[in-house]
Protein backbone atom coordinates (compact mmCIF):
# COMPACT_ATOMS: atom_id res chain seq x y z
CA UNK A 1 0.00 0.00 0.00
CA UNK A 2 2.97 2.36 1.08
CA UNK A 3 4.65 1.94 -2.36
CA UNK A 4 1.40 2.23 -4.39
CA UNK A 5 0.60 5.73 -2.79
CA UNK A 6 4.06 6.49 -3.34
CA UNK A 7 4.00 6.02 -7.16
CA UNK A 8 0.09 7.88 -7.04
CA UNK A 9 1.71 10.95 -5.38
CA UNK A 10 4.92 10.95 -7.35
CA UNK A 11 3.18 10.88 -10.42
CA UNK A 12 0.61 13.48 -9.49
CA UNK A 13 3.81 16.12 -8.21
CA UNK A 14 5.23 15.10 -11.98
CA UNK A 15 2.02 16.65 -13.52
CA UNK A 16 2.77 20.14 -10.94
CA UNK A 17 4.98 21.33 -13.96
CA UNK A 18 5.26 22.39 -17.89
CA UNK A 19 8.48 20.72 -19.35
CA UNK A 20 9.07 21.08 -22.87
CA UNK A 21 8.79 18.31 -25.68
CA UNK A 22 12.53 16.49 -26.71
CA UNK A 23 15.32 18.74 -28.68
CA UNK A 24 14.40 17.13 -31.73
CA UNK A 25 10.61 16.52 -31.43
CA UNK A 26 8.53 13.77 -30.10
CA UNK A 27 9.64 9.96 -30.90
CA UNK A 28 8.10 9.30 -33.87
CA UNK A 29 6.32 6.15 -32.24
CA UNK A 30 4.80 8.55 -29.79
CA UNK A 31 3.85 11.93 -31.95
CA UNK A 32 1.54 8.66 -33.96
CA UNK A 33 -0.03 8.04 -31.40
CA UNK A 34 -0.43 11.71 -29.60
CA UNK A 35 -1.51 13.29 -32.76
CA UNK A 36 -3.18 10.90 -35.40
CA UNK A 37 -6.42 10.54 -33.65
CA UNK A 38 -9.54 12.41 -33.94
CA UNK A 39 -11.28 14.91 -31.34
CA UNK A 40 -14.66 15.78 -30.51
CA UNK A 41 -16.63 17.28 -27.57
CA UNK A 42 -18.16 15.56 -25.11
CA UNK A 43 -19.94 17.07 -21.83
CA UNK A 44 -18.09 20.47 -22.89
CA UNK A 45 -14.67 18.97 -23.42
CA UNK A 46 -12.51 18.50 -26.44
CA UNK A 47 -11.51 14.85 -26.15
CA UNK A 48 -8.82 13.01 -28.27
CA UNK A 49 -9.82 9.85 -29.25
CA UNK A 50 -9.31 6.78 -31.91
CA UNK A 51 -11.40 4.32 -34.57
CA UNK A 52 -9.78 1.43 -36.10
CA UNK A 53 -11.14 -1.42 -37.41
CA UNK A 54 -14.77 -3.04 -38.43
CA UNK A 55 -17.13 -5.06 -36.07
CA UNK A 56 -18.22 -5.28 -33.15
CA UNK A 57 -17.02 -2.41 -30.94
CA UNK A 58 -14.41 -2.95 -28.17
CA UNK A 59 -13.27 0.24 -26.03
CA UNK A 60 -10.28 0.74 -24.88
CA UNK A 61 -9.93 2.77 -21.12
CA UNK A 62 -6.02 3.65 -20.35
CA UNK A 63 -4.66 4.00 -16.41
CA UNK A 64 -3.69 6.48 -14.47
CA UNK A 65 -1.01 8.48 -16.04
CA UNK A 66 -1.62 6.74 -19.28
CA UNK A 67 -2.95 7.60 -22.58
CA UNK A 68 -4.29 5.77 -26.28
CA UNK A 69 -0.39 5.27 -26.31
CA UNK A 70 -1.12 2.77 -23.44
CA UNK A 71 -2.63 0.37 -26.04
CA UNK A 72 0.07 0.80 -29.01
CA UNK A 73 0.45 -3.11 -28.98
CA UNK A 74 -2.69 -4.06 -29.11
CA UNK A 75 -4.88 -1.68 -31.20
CA UNK A 76 -4.19 -3.21 -34.98
CA UNK A 77 -4.51 -6.68 -33.95
CA UNK A 78 -7.85 -6.22 -32.63
CA UNK A 79 -9.05 -3.82 -34.94
CA UNK A 80 -8.35 -7.41 -37.19
CA UNK A 81 -11.59 -8.64 -36.12
CA UNK A 82 -13.13 -5.66 -34.23
CA UNK A 83 -13.97 -1.49 -34.16
CA UNK A 84 -11.36 -0.59 -31.66
CA UNK A 85 -12.02 2.57 -30.10
CA UNK A 86 -9.38 4.19 -27.58
CA UNK A 87 -9.67 7.60 -26.13
CA UNK A 88 -7.85 9.94 -23.62
CA UNK A 89 -9.67 10.52 -20.56
CA UNK A 90 -10.20 14.25 -19.17
CA UNK A 91 -7.22 14.93 -17.67
CA UNK A 92 -4.33 12.63 -19.24
CA UNK A 93 -2.78 12.18 -22.95
CA UNK A 94 -4.08 15.16 -25.81
CA UNK A 95 -7.55 15.57 -24.18
CA UNK A 96 -8.69 18.68 -22.16
CA UNK A 97 -7.57 19.04 -18.20
CA UNK A 98 -9.98 20.93 -16.38
CA UNK A 99 -9.15 21.36 -12.84
CA UNK A 100 -12.65 21.77 -11.36
CA UNK A 101 -13.80 18.41 -12.56
CA UNK A 102 -14.99 15.09 -10.73
CA UNK A 103 -12.08 12.30 -11.47
CA UNK A 104 -14.09 9.99 -9.59
CA UNK A 105 -14.16 6.19 -11.02
CA UNK A 106 -17.96 6.67 -11.34
CA UNK A 107 -17.90 10.18 -13.00
CA UNK A 108 -15.65 8.62 -15.64
CA UNK A 109 -17.93 5.84 -15.97
CA UNK A 110 -20.40 8.86 -16.81
CA UNK A 111 -18.26 10.08 -19.62
CA UNK A 112 -17.60 7.33 -21.34
CA UNK A 113 -20.96 6.10 -21.01
CA UNK A 114 -21.75 9.65 -22.53
CA UNK A 115 -18.69 9.29 -25.20
CA UNK A 116 -20.54 6.00 -26.34
CA UNK A 117 -23.89 7.37 -26.49
CA UNK A 118 -22.70 10.43 -28.70
CA UNK A 119 -21.46 8.09 -31.34
CA UNK A 120 -24.09 5.80 -31.41
CA UNK A 121 -22.27 2.72 -29.53
CA UNK A 122 -25.22 0.63 -28.12
CA UNK A 123 -23.07 -1.87 -26.59
CA UNK A 124 -19.43 -3.02 -26.51
CA UNK A 125 -16.75 -5.10 -24.80
CA UNK A 126 -14.80 -2.67 -22.38
CA UNK A 127 -11.28 -3.01 -21.68
CA UNK A 128 -9.62 -1.53 -18.99
CA UNK A 129 -6.32 -1.58 -17.05
CA UNK A 130 -5.93 -0.31 -14.04
CA UNK A 131 -7.98 2.65 -12.97
CA UNK A 132 -9.52 1.83 -16.59
CA UNK A 133 -10.33 -1.44 -15.07
CA UNK A 134 -12.09 0.36 -12.13
CA UNK A 135 -13.99 2.75 -14.74
CA UNK A 136 -14.95 -0.21 -16.38
CA UNK A 137 -16.56 -1.95 -13.74
CA UNK A 138 -17.95 1.17 -13.06
CA UNK A 139 -19.83 1.46 -16.76
CA UNK A 140 -21.21 -2.37 -16.19
CA UNK A 141 -22.79 -1.59 -12.64
CA UNK A 142 -24.12 1.66 -13.52
CA UNK A 143 -25.09 1.54 -17.40
CA UNK A 144 -25.15 -2.54 -17.83
CA UNK A 145 -26.79 -2.66 -21.07
CA UNK A 146 -24.03 -0.49 -22.18
CA UNK A 147 -21.61 -3.35 -21.38
CA UNK A 148 -21.84 -6.61 -23.22
CA UNK A 149 -18.18 -7.99 -21.82
CA UNK A 150 -15.76 -7.09 -19.95
CA UNK A 151 -11.95 -7.43 -20.07
CA UNK A 152 -9.70 -6.42 -17.00
CA UNK A 153 -6.48 -6.21 -16.94
CA UNK A 154 -4.68 -5.59 -13.27
CA UNK A 155 -7.68 -3.55 -12.30
CA UNK A 156 -8.24 -1.62 -9.37
CA UNK A 157 -11.21 -2.34 -7.31
CA UNK A 158 -10.34 -2.89 -3.32
CA UNK A 159 -7.67 -0.12 -3.07
CA UNK A 160 -7.92 2.19 -0.06
CA UNK A 161 -5.38 4.88 -0.68
CA UNK A 162 -5.65 7.77 2.35
CA UNK A 163 -3.88 11.20 0.53
CA UNK A 164 -1.29 12.37 3.54
CA UNK A 165 -2.30 15.68 4.84
CA UNK A 166 0.62 17.59 2.87
CA UNK A 167 -0.99 16.49 -0.29
CA UNK A 168 -4.57 16.88 0.25
CA UNK A 169 -3.64 20.60 1.63
CA UNK A 170 -1.73 21.34 -1.74
CA UNK A 171 -4.59 20.16 -3.76
CA UNK A 172 -7.21 22.93 -2.10
CA UNK A 173 -4.79 26.07 -1.44
CA UNK A 174 -4.39 28.41 -4.11
CA UNK A 175 -1.01 28.60 -3.33
CA UNK A 176 -0.56 25.15 -5.08
CA UNK A 177 0.63 27.70 -8.94
CA UNK A 178 3.11 29.40 -6.95
CA UNK A 179 4.69 26.64 -5.22
CA UNK A 180 4.43 24.18 -8.54
CA UNK A 181 8.14 25.53 -9.71
CA UNK A 182 9.32 23.57 -6.69
CA UNK A 183 8.24 20.36 -8.09
CA UNK A 184 10.05 19.97 -11.60
CA UNK A 185 9.29 16.67 -12.81
CA UNK A 186 12.22 14.34 -14.43
CA UNK A 187 12.31 12.34 -17.27
CA UNK A 188 14.68 9.92 -15.30
CA UNK A 189 11.94 9.51 -12.37
CA UNK A 190 9.17 9.13 -14.42
CA UNK A 191 10.67 6.38 -16.64
CA UNK A 192 12.13 4.54 -13.18
CA UNK A 193 8.31 4.54 -11.64
CA UNK A 194 7.32 2.81 -15.34
CA UNK A 195 9.93 0.47 -14.76
CA UNK A 196 8.84 -0.19 -11.51
CA UNK A 197 5.46 -1.39 -13.02
CA UNK A 198 7.02 -3.61 -15.67
CA UNK A 199 8.72 -7.12 -14.89
CA UNK A 200 11.44 -6.44 -16.95
CA UNK A 201 12.54 -3.03 -16.42
CA UNK A 202 14.74 -2.73 -19.78
CA UNK A 203 11.88 -3.29 -21.60
CA UNK A 204 11.30 0.90 -20.77
CA UNK A 205 13.01 2.36 -23.09
CA UNK A 206 13.38 6.09 -23.57
CA UNK A 207 10.20 5.78 -26.21
CA UNK A 208 8.08 4.37 -24.15
CA UNK A 209 9.02 6.59 -21.46
CA UNK A 210 7.85 9.54 -23.54
CA UNK A 211 5.01 8.60 -24.16
CA UNK A 212 3.92 8.61 -20.62
CA UNK A 213 6.41 12.05 -20.35
CA UNK A 214 4.70 13.92 -23.53
CA UNK A 215 1.09 15.14 -21.68
CA UNK A 216 3.09 17.35 -18.70
CA UNK A 217 3.87 19.61 -21.99
CA UNK A 218 0.13 20.49 -22.12
CA UNK A 219 -1.99 23.25 -20.33
CA UNK A 220 -4.12 22.33 -17.33
CA UNK A 221 -1.99 19.92 -16.22
CA UNK A 222 -1.24 21.17 -12.79
CA UNK A 223 -5.11 21.78 -12.29
CA UNK A 224 -6.35 18.70 -13.41
CA UNK A 225 -3.70 16.92 -11.03
CA UNK A 226 -4.89 18.61 -7.90
CA UNK A 227 -8.34 18.04 -8.63
CA UNK A 228 -7.66 14.00 -9.22
CA UNK A 229 -5.62 14.05 -5.60
CA UNK A 230 -9.21 15.80 -4.46
CA UNK A 231 -11.97 13.24 -6.29
CA UNK A 232 -10.21 9.85 -7.14
CA UNK A 233 -10.40 6.97 -5.28
CA UNK A 234 -9.80 3.19 -6.57
CA UNK A 235 -12.07 0.88 -4.19
CA UNK A 236 -15.45 -0.42 -5.28
CA UNK A 237 -17.57 -2.26 -2.64
CA UNK A 238 -18.19 -6.19 -3.15
CA UNK A 239 -21.91 -6.01 -2.70
CA UNK A 240 -21.35 -3.57 -5.71
CA UNK A 241 -19.57 -6.40 -8.12
CA UNK A 242 -21.79 -9.01 -7.06
CA UNK A 243 -24.27 -7.07 -8.78
CA UNK A 244 -21.82 -7.22 -12.24
CA UNK A 245 -23.31 -9.97 -14.18
CA UNK A 246 -21.36 -9.54 -17.79
CA UNK A 247 -19.20 -12.19 -18.61
CA UNK A 248 -15.52 -11.05 -17.57
CA UNK A 249 -12.04 -11.71 -18.03
CA UNK A 250 -9.55 -10.81 -16.03
CA UNK A 251 -5.92 -10.39 -16.94
CA UNK A 252 -3.21 -10.39 -14.61
CA UNK A 253 0.69 -9.49 -14.96
CA UNK A 254 1.98 -12.59 -12.35
CA UNK A 255 4.78 -10.30 -11.53
CA UNK A 256 2.89 -7.01 -10.72
CA UNK A 257 4.02 -5.24 -7.98
CA UNK A 258 1.32 -2.73 -7.44
CA UNK A 259 -1.84 -5.01 -7.33
CA UNK A 260 -0.68 -8.15 -7.10
CA UNK A 261 -2.78 -11.31 -8.34
CA UNK A 262 -3.92 -12.15 -4.88
CA UNK A 263 -6.35 -9.19 -5.89
CA UNK A 264 -7.12 -10.27 -8.93
CA UNK A 265 -8.41 -13.94 -7.50
CA UNK A 266 -10.67 -11.93 -4.99
CA UNK A 267 -11.91 -9.46 -7.76
CA UNK A 268 -12.40 -13.52 -9.94
CA UNK A 269 -14.47 -14.82 -6.66
CA UNK A 270 -16.43 -10.86 -6.20
CA UNK A 271 -17.63 -11.36 -10.05
CA UNK A 272 -20.40 -13.55 -10.54
CA UNK A 273 -19.51 -14.87 -14.31
CA UNK A 274 -15.35 -13.83 -14.03
CA UNK A 275 -12.26 -16.29 -15.32
CA UNK A 276 -8.74 -15.21 -14.36
CA UNK A 277 -5.68 -15.47 -16.41
CA UNK A 278 -1.96 -14.53 -15.12
CA UNK A 279 0.27 -14.05 -17.94
CA UNK A 280 4.10 -15.08 -17.22
CA UNK A 281 6.68 -12.19 -17.28
CA UNK A 282 4.63 -9.70 -17.09
CA UNK A 283 3.94 -6.93 -14.65
CA UNK A 284 1.36 -4.54 -14.09
CA UNK A 285 0.45 -3.36 -17.59
CA UNK A 286 1.13 -7.19 -19.41
CA UNK A 287 -1.01 -5.18 -22.66
CA UNK A 288 2.04 -3.28 -22.89
CA UNK A 289 4.61 -6.19 -22.06
CA UNK A 290 3.17 -9.09 -23.35
CA UNK A 291 0.73 -7.81 -26.02
CA UNK A 292 0.43 -10.75 -28.42
CA UNK A 293 -0.44 -12.59 -25.20
CA UNK A 294 -3.02 -10.40 -24.47
CA UNK A 295 -4.63 -9.73 -27.70
CA UNK A 296 -4.99 -13.54 -27.94
CA UNK A 297 -6.78 -14.03 -24.69
CA UNK A 298 -8.92 -11.23 -25.37
CA UNK A 299 -9.78 -12.27 -28.98
CA UNK A 300 -10.55 -15.96 -27.71
CA UNK A 301 -12.74 -14.48 -25.07
CA UNK A 302 -14.67 -12.58 -27.46
CA UNK A 303 -15.24 -15.49 -30.05
CA UNK A 304 -16.95 -17.71 -26.44
CA UNK A 305 -18.54 -14.63 -25.29
CA UNK A 306 -20.82 -14.77 -28.60
CA UNK A 307 -21.18 -18.68 -28.50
Amino acid sequence: MRSLLSILVTLALLNLSSPGPPPGGLPQGVARWARSGQYVEIDGLKVHYLVQGRGSPIVLIHGLGGNIFSWRGNIAALAQEHQVWALDLPGFGSSDKPGNWDYSLAHQAQFVNDFLQHFGIVQATVIGNSMGGGIALELAARFPERVARLVLIDSVAYLQVKIPFWADWLSRTPLAWPLSKFFTPRFGALKKILQGLYAQPDRVSDEVTWGYYYPLSMPGHLQASLAMLRTLRFSISPQRLRQIRQPALLIWGARDRLIPPSQGERLANDLPQARLVLVPDAGHMPNEEQPQAVNRLISQFSRLAKL
